[in-house]
């Protein structure tokens, strides 16, 4: 008995060290092929509640996005203050939109819009950049945050930065928070763990990678994600009229501020290139906005040209964001299609 008992811990203790090992080697292995990865820092970004449904609470300091400093300015945003008395030859532009316009993942000075100004200030003309977005914002943020505050902030150009899960069929519900105000998105299946277990967990690279994935697996394919590979007719998609009806009022409102608009479609990592495939959604923000006067850009060629590493303009394989040269990419674009613009 007692040789069997021995034996059971000899193998035990031999099961384990191979677990062990074999944990240390693909996590080496992961970390030489992809780089090291971000280790998230507490606590991140914090929200609150508005009448068009929230925003980052005003004049954070020392909370972040991921593992990089973010800074809200007085009206919530990750901007610096926003000055409301300009030179008469000042353009004025606000960009709206999600995580991807916010900049989850890189520095404040490396978001697109913060490039962007820069770009422009060469130009002889002055030019002031806006930026407000959210983390978690859709259709329904952006269209409250504009009918509600943007009158004030007089802009010359209203730029959306669009991303395919912006769509929704009806008025935003309240967001659930986490304790520290941070948007709630675990998946059903992971809420019993708190966003700070999850910290500690991602900061081993194999279980970064095996949460991930496993959440996608778990996870099912709503009709927004179908567009994507045109699995989903537009003519039966839920989400389709209520959003088209969304941005035309966003065309509304530029038109009565004697503002130009322009939608920007920003394409998710996982879309195949242009030249192999065109989701159909992208045609019909194309025709429904140039329809109406404004104008429309879709960045997935430029961001998935041939002689670009793909991975490398967004924070893969750690998050679907993009990385620190995938904003750069969309402020240069950005700042020629601004410069065909009328500013008269």
């Amino acid at each position: 008995m007692r040789t069997s008992f021995f034996k059971f811990v000899q193998n035990l203790t031999l099961f384990s060290t191979a677990i062990l090992f074999s944990f240390i080697l693909l996590e080496v292995g992961i970390r030489l092929y992809f780089g090291h990865n971000p280790v998230w820092i507490s606590p991140q970004v914090a929200h609150e509640s508005t009448d068009y449904g929230f925003r980052p609470i005003p004049n954070q300091k020392n909370v972040f996005t991921i593992d990089k400093p973010v800074t809200t300015n007085m009206a919530g945003f990750r901007d610096d203050h926003w000055i409301f008395n300009d030179p008469e030859d000042t353009y004025r532009i606000l960009i709206v939109g999600d995580s991807f316009t916010f900049g989850n993942g890189v520095n404040q000075d490396e978001i697109f819009s913060s490039h962007l100004e820069r770009i422009l200030e060469k130009d002889n003309r002055k030019f002031n950049v806006l930026n407000a977005s959210a983390g978690g914002w859709n259709i329904n943020e952006v269209v409250g945050f504009v009918q509600q505050e943007a009158s004030s902030l007089q802009p010359d150009c209203l730029i959306y930065a669009f991303f395919y899960n912006d769509y929704d069929n009806a008025p935003s519900q309240r967001r659930s928070f986490s304790p520290t105000g941070r948007i709630d998105s675990r998946p059903s299946w992971l809420k019993w763990l708190s966003y700070e277990h999850i910290y500690l967990l991602k900061r081993s690279a194999l279980l970064w990678m095996i949460r991930d994935r496993v959440g996608i697996v778990l996870s099912e394919k709503d009709e927004t994600a179908k567009l994507l590979d045109n699995s989903i007719d537009l003519a039966t998609f839920s989400k389709l009229k209520y959003t088209n009806d969304s941005i035309s009022e966003l065309l509304e409102f530029a038109a009565k501020a004697d503002a130009e608009f322009v939608l920007v479609v920003i394409p998710p990592i996982n879309s195949q290139s242009p030249k192999v495939f065109q989701p159909e959604y992208i045609s019909n923000l194309r025709d429904l906005v140039q329809g109406q006067n404004g104008h429309f850009y879709d960045l997935t060629e430029v961001l998935f040209k041939d002689d670009k590493d793909i991975h490398s303009m967004y924070l893969w394989p750690w998050d679907n964001h993009l990385s620190a040269a995938g904003h750069k990419v969309v402020a240069t674009k950005l700042a020629t299609m601004i410069s065909q613009l009328d500013f008269d």
